[in-house]
């Protein structure tokens, strides 16, 4: 009986740190011939349903697209954001679904917010807490010690491939000002580097750090 109920709890606990990730965005699959500019949308567009596997409504095209729609990637390039993913489709703010299977097909592909943040951090200069600030922790757990309370762009958050749940490990940096003011001299600004944990995605699974898509 204490075997039965110790392998009861093995699999609660494995369950409760799962979570699907099913917000994120949509981006050029690796090694993708996908054939586009400045919005990773198809110029002849993609099919829009009422739900999945229902009534074609419509077509989505890059002229069309309204900002609420789109994550900034770059100065250059802009992904169209999807808020909801299941049985082949995904959803984008207008409430519309996408066909996955079409994605696929134009070389695109969904990628969930963590895998896109871990992906994305050793092209951007840093992330950055958004407001009203995220706190470092020793351990992956609202309940662990904090370390620091993380706000504005001085402290900059880089991610690492270790992650638990919605949580992140990760090295923080310190500076005393920001390093696109500073001329390349990062060592004079540098004050201190922290490691520990952050809830990188929020409860509603989006990201709760942010970054300057356009650099310096």
């Amino acid at each position: 009986m204490k075997i039965l109920f110790l392998l009861f709890g093995i699999v609660m606990s494995f369950a409760c740190h799962s979570q699907s990730l099913t917000k994120g965005i949509m981006i050029p699959k690796k090694g993708s011939t996908f054939n586009g500019c400045c919005i990773y949308v198809p110029k002849s567009g993609l099919t829009l349903y009422d739900k999945p596997n229902g009534i074609k409504t419509g077509t989505i095209i890059p002229d069309n697209i309204k900002p609420s729609f789109l994550h900034e990637m770059t100065s250059e390039t802009s992904a169209l954001i999807y808020v909801e993913q299941k049985e082949g489709f995904v959803k984008i703010n207008n409430n519309s679904w996408l066909s996955i299977t079409e994605l696929n097909k134009h070389g695109l592909a969904p990628v969930n917010w963590m895998q896109y943040l871990i992906d994305n951090s050793p092209n951007v200069l840093g992330y950055y807490a958004n407001n009203p600030g995220l706190n470092l922790r020793k351990s992956p757990s609202i309940q662990s010690e904090v370390i620091v309370t993380l706000k504005g762009d001085l402290l900059e958050i880089k991610l690492t491939q270790e992650v638990k749940g919605l949580w992140c490990k990760v090295k923080v940096t310190a500076y005393s000002e920001h390093p696109c003011a500073s001329k390349g001299n990062f060592a004079d600004i540098k004050q201190r580097t922290m490691t520990g944990w952050i809830k990188l995605l929020s409860d509603d699974l989006t990201p709760n750090v942010s970054y300057y898509p356009k650099g310096c």
